[in-house]
């Protein structure tokens, strides 16, 4: 696994999933920008690209999980990830957009 750093994204929507009764995980989908530190971010009217495809972000750990839910049930709609892991290109279980958050 590799993984991307300062992440910005803008949330469209998301759901809680169980699997198997024993692994709980937040399946988020947003729009995600890399976040430069020398430029300002516009909160109210992102600067995200037309072409720009929804990701699919996974968290995991129940403690992530409850605050990043609690987040957007406040309807937070951006989130900031200090990083997102994803399989490599060559792995058998890469997807591309398809980010890991744990």
């Amino acid at each position: 696994m590799d993984y991307i750093e300062n992440q910005q994204c803008f949330i469209s929507h998301w759901n809680r999933t169980i699997k198997n009764f024993t692994q709980e995980y937040l399946k988020i989908f947003a729009s995600c920008v890399t976040y430069n530190s020398e430029r300002d971010i516009n909160w109210d009217y992102p600067n995200i690209p037309n072409e720009e495809e929804l990701s699919v972000i996974y968290v995991y750990e129940e403690k992530l999980i409850k605050k990043v839910k609690n987040d957007l049930a406040r309807r937070k709609v951006t989130y900031f990830f200090e990083r997102l892991d994803y399989y490599k290109p060559d792995s058998l279980k890469y997807r591309k957009k398809k980010f890991y958050y744990y």
